[in-house]
């Protein structure tokens, strides 16, 4: 079956559901990747989650499974928080990736799948201001679409009042 959402080089747009994922203490849940071995990432690069939506997948199913695969955690949905978009290359063919990102609350942990390829990272909960700070430097030094910053400052801006 045909995935409408997942960018390629011959339907070059790509559709991702992003997570900032809160703890108790107000920290964000985020990738850290000493050194890549999935996506090209640079060496000590930051992220948050965001899994591409499957075939007949719901947004809020899409968000469940990348809790579950990527963090091996489970949460509660709280909000749309906003979008990014992005670019990267497929095959030589520049591909407009969106990126919808949801603030949610952590309500468990699971044993992490050591399979799945985001499993090389390792999971950070960071201080918002923190993390924003790391991310706009590495926006600085690899390009826009390492930034995630504006998603951050706008979920401390308006969400977290």
């Amino acid at each position: 079956m045909k995935n409408y959402f997942c960018g390629s080089n011959k339907t070059p747009h790509h559709i991702s559901i992003g997570a900032v994922l809160m703890n108790n203490e107000g920290e964000i849940a985020c990738h850290y990747y000493k050194e890549s071995t999935i996506r090209k990432y640079p060496p000590n690069f930051y992220t948050l989650m965001h899994e591409s939506i499957e075939t007949n997948e719901t947004l809020e199913q899409t968000l469940s499974r990348g809790l579950r695969e990527e963090f091996s955690m489970k949460a509660e949905l709280k909000r749309y928080v906003g979008s990014l978009i992005v670019n990267y290359t497929n095959q030589d063919v520049l591909v407009e990736k969106t990126v919808l990102y949801f603030l949610c609350k952590l309500t468990d942990t699971m044993k992490r799948d050591l399979s799945d390829p985001e499993a090389s990272s390792e999971l950070k909960w960071m201080n918002i201001d923190d993390l924003i700070s790391i991310m706009k430097k590495q926006g600085e030094l690899h390009g826009a679409s390492s930034d995630e910053s504006k998603i951050l400052e706008d979920v401390k801006k308006y969400y977290l009042v």
